[in-house]
């Protein structure tokens, strides 16, 4: 229905304000990944880390972008 595509749109926008509130060293994976669509590899290259470090780093970001989204009352599926 009409809702689902406005709960979407509200999500994305939501997520996208949420996502300039972390720091840059989780921002920008974060970014690189699901915005960006490179592979650990890649963003690892770029930021001079071990892919490794950064699924780290991917892993925090995206626990501390959902506990920030649930306080605004946004669930991510």
């Amino acid at each position: 229905g009409h809702d689902d595509a406005t709960g979407r749109v509200d999500t994305k926008l939501a997520v996208e304000e949420v996502l300039r509130t972390l720091p840059s060293r989780h921002q920008t994976p974060l970014v690189l990944f699901y915005f960006g669509g490179q592979t650990l590899e890649q963003i690892a290259e770029q930021l001079g880390m071990k892919p490794n470090a950064v699924g780290v780093r991917l892993h925090r970001a995206r626990a501390m972008l959902a506990k920030r989204l649930r306080a605004r009352g946004v669930v991510m599926s």
